[in-house]
């Protein structure tokens, strides 16, 4: 009896240290366990989940709405609207022309997609940079105009940081013209709307570049990564960015033609840009309605049902009433978040890949593409 207790407490013992030092050299990991919190992307990696922001200002300096605005995160691609308004600066000053032409460094063309693709040597005019930019997003593109203007990109870098101050941004650091995500180069919300009020203020005769569908580049056309454009009738400018560290993030603006107030609208932090840009356009139709409920701006053309049965019977088009603090509460529709993948943290989503998440739940009208020039060898 007495040997029988100690061959079972030895074998107790014995299984106790086999467990602790199999626990020590490899963690056990489940199928289904998750990481509350973190993105899991190729492996062990992972990132903070990036968090949603929003701001919808009026060019009155109205703050019709505040989510976490002043959250510090990577400004993507709508760092090129900082790029554009230095660009457009050149242009009204007289610098340059729409028919200036900036040659094409080899770093240029090293950049990593969005891009055109174009070829050291090359050169492309300033009217088709910009085109580049606001369509396709083009990275290359963003570094051919940097070293055109300043020389270099750290030069340009320190003519956008002039600039953010100048236009009232407190909390923004650039370091490249394109927005690829770079260590300390931070921007948030309210700082890019009061940079997009600036843009709207200063450069009116620029903004229609802004709501471009698609446009041809050599024999190439390509359509707009900002798909809002499409459906949503009222927005007349927009800007899209995308990085992983800051999610899928939107510009927009309208103008109220009945008060005749400019509303810019800034969103950040999305897990798909279909979500994101119903978010938007539904914020856009919320601040844009006159309080007597006539006349409300016609925002969206036709919207598939197909959407509501995936984010539920939430209606993302009511307007809620409103609150003791005059500020209308917009909750997020219950949307499932989307794992996003890409070969590189930086990477912005092609039209194709834009297409995939889109599928075809919101109808697009087509509109032929405005055909601007070919790229000069």
């Amino acid at each position: 009896m007495l040997l029988s207790r100690i061959c079972l407490l030895l074998s107790l013992i014995f299984i106790r240290s086999v467990d602790g030092a199999v626990s020590k050299s490899t963690p056990v990991k489940f199928h289904n366990q998750k990481s509350f919190g973190k993105r899991k992307v190729h492996g062990s990696n992972t990132i903070p989940t990036p968090v949603k922001t929003a701001i919808v200002i009026t060019n009155r300096l109205k703050v019709l709405l505040d989510e976490s605005a002043d959250h510090k995160v990577p400004p993507a691609s709508l760092a090129k609207l900082a790029t554009l308004y230095i660009l457009f600066q050149c242009l009204k000053n007289g610098s340059i022309t729409l028919r200036t032409k900036f040659k094409v460094s080899k770093n240029a063309s090293l950049q990593i997609p969005s891009k055109l693709g174009l070829l050291p040597g090359s050169t492309i005019s300033v009217l088709d940079c910009i085109c580049a930019l606001t369509v396709k997003s083009a990275n290359d593109v963003a570094v051919v105009v940097a070293e055109g203007i300043a020389g270099s990109t750290e030069k340009f870098c320190r003519l956008m940081n002039q600039m953010a101050v100048r236009v009232g941004m407190k909390n923004t650091n650039f370091k490249n013209p394109s927005g690829l995500f770079e260590p300390g180069q931070m921007t948030t919300a309210r700082d890019l709307a009061m940079l997009g009020l600036a843009l709207c203020r200063d450069f009116p005769e620029y903004l229609h570049y802004l709501s471009m569908k698609a446009f041809k580049f050599g024999q190439n056309t390509y359509p707009t990564h900002c798909k809002i454009l499409h459906w949503c009738s009222a927005v007349d400018a927009a800007k899209t960015g995308y990085v992983r560290q800051s999610g899928f993030n939107l510009f927009v603006t309208t103008e109220n033609h009945l008060t005749k107030e400019r509303v810019i609208v800034v969103v950040m932090g999305w897990n798909a840009p279909k979500q994101r840009d119903m978010y938007a356009a539904r914020l856009l139709s919320t601040y844009t309605r006159p309080r007597s409920g006539v006349g409300r701006l016609p925002m969206m053309r036709q919207i598939r049902a197909s959407f509501y049965a995936q984010v539920g019977n939430q209606s993302l088009l009511g307007t809620p009433a409103i609150t003791s603090k005059g500020q209308r509460p917009i909750p997020s529709a219950p949307v499932k978040s989307i794992d996003i993948v890409q070969q590189d943290d930086e990477v912005e989503l092609t039209a194709e890949e834009l297409d995939k998440w889109y599928k075809d739940d919101v109808v697009v009208e087509t509109e032929a593409p405005v055909e601007i020039g070919a790229p000069q060898m």
